[in-house]
């Protein structure tokens, strides 16, 4: 790591910062508290930020760095150093993928430089002022995957950069890892994370909280109060150096309840998670269109919806931005009446007499029968109040990219992990659909899709009650 003799971004307060997926982010409060971190001068800032900008100049030495890269290139970071002599252990935070880079990190890299670690923050390479280009999502990438190329490639390229392929490796060591996920992460599926966390055999933790992608730890990145970033210098006092923590009876699972439901915290995973329960499938009722979700299989029905069409029946409106509205308790509202019910396929429980909490992963089984050699459906759980109204609870895609048309298939299906209550009174809905702005589908338009129950086989979705 070289010391860079980077100039302030000569005005950076004048010109117009770039957009950012962040809103809850105040990229301008950022900019002066780098500011005076160079400088000294804290006009501008609030009282306690002010006071960690000056001690941290007591403290530590900050200063622009450019980290070295693979082909020569480099990129844009700071460093929070303490003076030579005490050993001390060192954090690296890479930047989120936003043009303002490592200075998202800038306020939570010094509390933790205040509470004696040396820091590196640096922007990741492609954005901002770091050098190379981002290479995941570009325009060939998002060819690939509407067209179905270069798959085994594309898998072999993850794979290397999946930390489930560490695994080993990291449970060789006992390394401590602490996660914080939302229910609805848009990016990086929760399931993903979970059998990550599933597989560790170290020290681990995991917070599960209401919103979409580093929603609910963004306010802490301006040092306002949050639980999560408040647990993650908690997590590496106690596994770096050694501090007591006094939250470690609180078990290895934090999830928060959507929408306003309580935190409940458990020793595991499957300590967190509810007992399976199965909602048969039924075929569609006289009149309705509608399918039931009943406690009891009944076979020999078929229920056929076309593909290509898009319904009101989405993940989200926007990415990320979707699951703020979420964290200001403004979750996505859906009108299940406006739902075609000749482009979907729809499965509606009783009413729930008491309620019911959701924890744990839902899991669909049915049989299906597509019309073509490619077909794509989303599965859509919903929580509907009694004028029809409805929140999402979780979603799957499927893809069956070698279909035999016209004959009947068999799939078990995983949604993503929920933990979500269900109010007494509303009704759980099952929809599945062939299209989703967030997925790209393998349908033709003018194709048909057709689920089943064989007796040999009800069809039927299961759901984590606790």
């Amino acid at each position: 790591m070289d010391s860079a003799d980077v100039p302030p971004d000569e005005g950076r307060e004048n010109r117009a910062l770039p957009v950012s997926l962040y809103p809850e982010l105040d990229e301008a409060l950022l900019t002066r508290f780098v500011g005076a971190l160079e400088s000294g001068n804290t006009i501008g800032l609030a009282p306690l930020r002010a006071e960690e900008a000056t001690e941290a100049r007591r403290l530590v030495r900050f200063s622009r760095v450019t980290v070295p890269r693979a082909g020569g290139a480099g990129l844009d970071g700071a460093l929070w150093k303490h003076p030579p002599g005490e050993s001390r252990p060192l954090i690296v935070m890479p930047s989120p993928w936003t043009d303002f880079g490592w200075w998202i990190y800038a306020v939570q890299a010094t509390l933790f430089a205040l509470e004696g670690y040396n820091v590196l923050a640096y922007t990741a390479r492609g954005f901002g002022q770091s050098e190379g280009e981002v290479e995941v999502a570009g325009p060939e990438d998002i060819a690939d995957v509407l067209a179905g190329r270069n798959i085994p490639k594309t898998l072999e390229w993850a794979r290397k950069r999946s930390p489930y392929t560490y695994v080993d490796c990291l449970n060789s060591r006992a390394v401590s890892v602490y996660f914080a996920h939302a229910w609805h992460e848009t990016l990086f599926p929760t399931n993903q994370t979970l059998k990550v966390f599933n597989a560790l055999t170290g020290p681990k933790r995991l917070i599960l909280s209401i919103g979409d992608h580093s929603g609910p730890e963004s306010p802490g990145t301006i040092g306002l109060p949050n639980r999560i970033w408040e647990g993650a210098h908690r997590w590496l006092a106690h596994h770096l150096k050694g501090e007591p923590d006094d939250n470690d009876t609180e078990g290895q699972v934090s999830g928060h309840l959507m929408w306003k439901g309580p935190r409940d915290d458990a020793e595991t995973w499957d300590a967190f998670t509810g007992r399976p329960e199965p909602l048969y499938l039924t075929g569609a009722a006289e009149g309705t269109g509608d399918g039931a979700l009943t406690d009891k299989p009944e076979t020999g029905w078929t229920l056929t919806f076309r593909t290509g069409m898009d319904t009101p029946a989405t993940v989200a409106d926007r990415i990320i931005n979707t699951g703020y509205q979420e964290m200001n308790g403004r979750p996505k509202e859906y009108r299940t009446g406006d739902i075609n019910r000749a482009d979907a396929g729809v499965w509606v429980s009783a009413p729930m007499t008491t309620g019911a909490t959701l924890r744990g992963i839902p899991r669909l089984r049915l049989t299906y029968t597509a019309s073509s050699p490619q077909m794509t459906f989303v599965a859509h759980l919903f929580d509907v109040d009694d004028t029809g109204k409805a929140h999402i609870i979780t979603h799957a895609p499927f893809t069956d990219a070698d279909a035999a048309i016209g004959r009947p298939v068999t799939a078990d299906i995983l949604l993503q992990a929920t933990g979500y209550s269900v109010p007494a009174g509303h009704r759980l809905m099952l929809v599945l659909d062939s299209k989703d702005p967030f997925y790209s589908d393998a349908n033709k338009l003018g194709t048909t899709i057709t689920v089943s129950s064989p007796a040999d086989d009800p069809s039927y979705l299961e759901i984590p009650l606790v």
